[in-house]
């Protein structure tokens, strides 16, 4: 719910070991799935994230992207999105909760919401990576089981971090 929480990988690694320490050595277990059929959606990660009160880590560092960006001019990303009504400053993004941000027809938002699904799939990726090599450094990780439909933007990021993608 908030990959970029700085407490985030401490928790997946507890939660891995509580998972993985049945399965451990059995000679039975091939390895392990990080979850099952993520979500990479563009618009669904980034709706889901821009609804987060501003305390979200993970929302905090969407803003910052879109800061980044767009050169920290709001206009800029007023040409690719419509935010929504009485938000008209990075700020106002940060602390609203309204998720009526829609890309504009047009524009090129779709270019920092493939970025955006990029970043948060790595980080995940990278920290499920980390969690289960250290509970179980034998099995095999084959990531979460993709959907039919799923963003490359997403999959691209988990290569190193898998030894098998499952769909």
């Amino acid at each position: 719910s908030d990959p970029f929480r700085p407490t985030m990988e401490e928790d997946m690694r507890a939660w891995a070991h509580r998972l993985v320490a049945p399965y451990n050595g059995n000679p039975y277990r091939l390895g392990y799935f990080s979850d099952n059929e993520i979500v990479w959606w563009y618009s669904a990660m980034f709706t889901y994230y821009l609804q987060g009160p501003a305390t979200n880590y993970t929302k905090q560092t969407l803003v910052a992207l879109l800061r980044e960006y767009y050169a920290d001019t709001w206009e800029g990303f007023a040409r690719d999105f419509v935010p929504p009504a009485g938000v008209s400053s990075f700020a106002e993004l940060l602390q609203s909760s309204d998720v009526r941000t829609y890309l504009r027809a047009g524009g090129e938002g779709i270019r920092v919401l493939r970025r955006w699904t990029g970043m948060v799939a790595e980080q995940y990726y990278r920290l499920a990576h980390r969690a289960i090599r250290e509970a179980d450094p034998e099995a095999l990780i084959f990531g979460d089981r993709l959907q039919i439909y799923y963003d490359s933007d997403a999959i691209r990021p988990m290569a190193p971090y898998v030894d098998v993608v499952a769909t």
